[in-house]
């Protein structure tokens, strides 16, 4: 049995109760997960994130993640990140949950 698909407005909703939550009980033994800030402002875009376009959708689907472009290549280690990634231009962060 396949997941139900949700519509962007409800994606949306759950996110931004989601970050919110978390935003709240914040310390600074939390885990948070990188994730390319290109793929998260195309989503952002699709589900009308910041209210741009009154609840009208206003792209397509982002195709899936992929945060290979944060990682540096050529080392032993495949997790390694490229050096001087910058929060937002390169990279957001994301509670757990979201991810």
């Amino acid at each position: 049995m396949s997941a139900p698909t949700l519509t962007p407005l409800q994606e949306k909703k759950i996110i931004q109760d989601i970050i919110l939550q978390s935003d709240k009980a914040l310390s600074t033994k939390d885990v948070w997960y990188l994730i390319c800030a290109k793929w998260w402002r195309r989503w952002k875009e699709y589900v009308n994130y910041d209210n741009l376009k009154h609840n009208q959708q206003t792209s397509n689907r982002p195709p899936p993640i992929d945060n290979s472009v944060l990682l540096q290549y050529g080392t032993e280690d495949p997790t390694k990140l490229r050096p001087k990634l910058l929060e937002q231009n390169d990279y957001s962060l994301l509670p757990p949950k979201v991810w």
